[in-house]
């Protein structure tokens, strides 16, 4: 993997944190991708060894929300971070 993420997945947490601000979701995944940026930053900034509790939470929801993603934790912090 080049490490640049999926451009699909980077796609898929824009618009689900574009669709929260327009809308009130009953969906959590759009609140904890906005929790895991910091956590995401340190994880990607320290090569995977800082695992933060809220980039371990919003890498489960993702998981549970899009089932068939092929994305690795490393390219789903990245798209975490950029947001």
């Amino acid at each position: 993997m080049d490490g640049k993420g999926n451009s699909s997945d980077h796609f898929t947490i824009a618009t689900s944190l574009g669709t929260a601000a327009v809308s009130e979701s009953s969906s959590q995944a759009p609140r904890a991708y906005q929790l895991a940026h910091d956590d995401a930053l340190a994880y990607v900034a320290s090569a995977g060894r800082i695992h933060g509790a809220q980039l371990e939470q919003a890498l489960r929801v993702y998981r549970q929300e899009h089932p068939r993603s092929t994305s690795s934790d490393w390219q789903l912090a990245q798209a975490f971070a950029s947001r």
